[in-house]
């Protein structure tokens, strides 16, 4: 690899406290079978120590580079800039405390190369730690409404550590930030982007290792107030929002997506999905109170641009939104 000829892919890895953890993980991306890649690692607010850690691998292996942020970029911030910074075409974000197989990313590019209407390919993911279990989420394939829906009722992360491609990452605006949350969802929001990209479609032969410990962010959500919970899953549902209800056809078909992605933040569903903040669905003020929280957000921050799409003014779409989910 040289400047003049860039990797095929590029591996992101957002480091932050990382001692300890970080090393295992870049050894095993310079075992890699498929060597063609870069790993690009962004070392989060000027944490010298976690860099000292990853500096051996930079000093050693040319396919290894490393930037260290000045300023605290958050989690989502700092793989938007491995992103943003990559060599490759293609693209894989491996978290700082995780593991791969020696074939991972051969595996996947071999599949993508066989899919090129995939906008991501990706593995069994093995769990382990203060957890342990085995993750195969089947593909996520169809037509365009069919997967943004698939994702939306999912809401599976697994997706996000696998291969995508660079033709989804140029119709991708995430990952998204809300520094008061700790972006919570963050990589559910791109997913949604992807998915209205391409198919998602799983690789057998690879595994991804993802170790849960008391160190992680993942954990630590479930144990924020109430009222952090609810704004992280109005600022997640609000992205979610922007990145599903323009993949509708027409004004009308738009209207149905923007029903369906408030739908699923604001019900329960019988317990049926999964939920991230205590939501008492049987009082429909409650469910009002989500649904127009969300859309407030979508307007506040500028994210669609929803009387267009839909073809009613805002007015309009709040009263549609109240009557939906006051009954």
């Amino acid at each position: 690899m040289s400047e003049l000829t860039p990797p095929r892919v590029s591996f992101g890895i957002p480091v932050y406290r990382g001692v300890g953890l970080v090393e295992d993980t870049l050894t095993q991306i310079a075992a890699q079978t498929f060597t063609d890649f870069e790993a690009l690692i962004s070392v989060d607010g000027d944490d010298l120590e976690s860099a000292e850690a990853c500096r051996p691998f930079v000093e050693a292996d040319p396919r290894f580079r490393m930037e260290i942020q000045a300023d605290r970029l958050g989690w989502s911030g700092n793989i938007a800039w491995t992103i943003r910074n990559r060599r490759g075409r293609d693209f894989v974000y491996l978290q700082q405390d995780d593991g791969v197989t020696p074939n991972y990313l051969e595996a996947l590019v071999a599949a993508a190369d066989r899919h090129p209407q995939a906008s991501i390919v990706y593995s069994e993911m093995s769990v382990y730690g203060s957890e342990t279990c085995m993750v195969r989420h089947e593909p996520i394939i169809g037509d365009q409404t069919t997967r943004v829906l698939c994702h939306l009722e999912r809401m599976d992360t697994s997706m996000f550590r696998g291969l995508i491609r660079g033709f989804a990452l140029a119709q991708i605006a995430g990952p998204r930030s809300n520094d008061d949350v700790e972006s919570f969802g963050a990589d559910l929001g791109l997913l949604a982007e992807a998915a209205a990209a391409g198919e998602m479609l799983r690789v057998e032969g690879a595994t991804y290792f993802k170790r849960l410990h008391d160190r992680g962010t993942h954990l630590r959500w479930y144990h924020w107030p109430s009222a952090k919970k609810r704004e992280a899953w109005v600022s997640l549902g609000a992205w979610m929002a922007a990145a599903i209800v323009p993949v509708g056809l027409n004004p009308s078909d738009c209207r149905r997506l923007l029903m369906a992605t408030l739908d699923r933040f604001a019900v329960c569903g019988g317990g049926s999905r999964w939920m991230f903040c205590e939501i008492n669905d049987t009082d429909p003020a409650v469910r009002v109170d989500i649904a127009s929280a969300i859309l407030d957000r979508v307007f506040a921050e500028g994210l669609l641009d929803l009387p267009s799409l839909l073809l009613l003014d805002r007015h309009e779409i709040e009263m549609c939104v109240r009557f939906a989910f006051s009954t």
